[in-house]
């Protein structure tokens, strides 16, 4: 005998229109991908807001018919006073859907880029949890960005001059190896085909009560030091919808597009570059090979440079340190040490060796760059001599 629909399915329904239909469609597009075969355990990250409503929902109904559990997780960034009300809101609602769900309170920096420092403390918190509760599983987390989230995203990097990697936006799915042999995929269902619109449309249909985060808001009360909103919410409220009336049509699709073809390409570049890393050319005792370095081009240079020194710290390079990088490659002129993230530095280090074979001298140039670390972390000025040593044996 077939098991009743959980309340989730009974929500939906059989035959969902409009936005329930997109929302439900992408979502079962993704679970029913090659990419996400392998995952045992789903997580769904819900904040109450429309978009990760509308999400976890779907996601209930679908893996619910499969027999298949989920499992919600709300982040409560405590950065507003009202935070821990909504938490506790969307919990309730959850639960009387049949969706389990646990709250969990992040600590983050109110001072500086508070964005930045949210959606870090918020994927770590997925990363704690996954690893607390499956550890030894494959757990895809599934996160209510949609397309009008990529449009912004895009419009972003231009801003910033990004190369393809940032213009391609924000990843569809992306894994990562944790502790206790947990592997984490992130995954974005929405993020190509569904409007913030449908999501929307989605609450409304099912009548759920969906939270209103005020920080989305021109007025919010996240704001730049001049008093402006936030670069994203001024995208959102006021360049986009004018750029598409200035074009004469819906930008947030042409980026999306762009964005989805800069992924390709991205990933094709990434691939070629991680494949030739591996062969091994490109260092010698612990220095990076000119003569290996100038042969290949320069997107493929510009990869090597940050596996090369992810090798070495956790630290990300800048476009900038990239660029002095490939200098000391294709325009060597004797410019001294270049300083990295973290206390590093990088210097050109040609050493000329003379062999004599008979009564012929032969003189050999060792072209290469060498990658050290001369100070201490930012976080910890102190660098003990068994730390330094533990960097050039290659254990930190």
């Amino acid at each position: 005998m077939r098991a009743p629909f959980s309340k989730a399915s009974q929500l939906v329904g059989t035959k969902p229109t409009q936005g329930v239909r997109a929302v439900s469609l992408a979502v079962k597009n993704l679970l029913r991908a090659a990419s996400t075969q392998a995952i045992t355990t789903w997580l769904v990250g819900c904040s109450g807001g429309a978009d990760s409503l509308a999400l976890t929902v779907a996601t209930a109904d679908l893996l619910s018919r499969a027999g298949k559990p989920l499992h919600a997780v709300i982040i409560d960034h405590q950065l507003r006073a009202e935070s821990a009300l909504e938490a506790t809101s969307t919990a309730t609602q959850l639960a009387t859907l049949e969706i389990p769900a646990e709250i969990i309170a992040v600590e983050v920096n109110p001072v500086g880029a508070v964005e930045a420092a949210a959606r870090e403390a918020r994927y770590q918190a997925f990363r704690d949890y996954a690893v607390k509760h499956f550890p030894g599983q494959t757990v895809g987390v599934l996160l209510g960005h949609t397309l009008d989230d990529q449009a912004e995203t895009v419009l972003l990097s231009l801003a910033r001059g990004a190369g393809t990697r940032a213009l391609a936006g924000i990843r569809p799915q992306r894994k990562e190896k944790l502790a206790a042999g947990t592997e984490l995929h992130f995954c974005r269902p929405l993020l190509a085909s569904v409007r913030r619109a449908d999501t929307e449309d989605f609450c409304q249909q099912l009548a759920l009560q969906v939270v209103a985060d005020p920080t989305n808001q021109l007025d919010g009360p996240w704001q730049t030091a001049a008093g402006q909103p936030l670069p994203r919410v001024a995208l959102r409220h006021l360049i986009i919808p004018q750029l598409s009336q200035v074009l004469g049509q819906d930008v947030v699709i042409s980026l999306g597009r762009s964005a989805q073809l800069a992924e390709e390409d991205a990933t094709y570049l990434d691939t070629c570059a991680q494949e030739r890393f591996l062969t091994g050319e490109f260092e010698a005792e612990g220095e990076v090979l000119v003569s290996a370095l100038v042969k290949e081009a320069k997107p493929i240079r510009m990869r090597l440079w940050k596996l090369l020194f992810a090798q070495r710290s956790k630290a990300m390079l800048t476009a900038k340190h990239l660029q002095e990088l490939d200098q000391l490659v294709t325009h060597w002129r004797g410019q001294g040490p270049i300083s990295l993230p973290n206390g590093w530095q990088a210097r050109r280090n040609d050493r000329i060796e003379k062999t004599k074979h008979g009564k012929v001298w032969k003189k050999n140039v060792h072209q290469r760059i060498v990658l050290e670390l001369v100070s201490g972390l930012r976080d910890n000025n102190k660098v003990t001599k068994k730390h330094l040593q533990e960097v050039k044996d290659g254990r930190s």
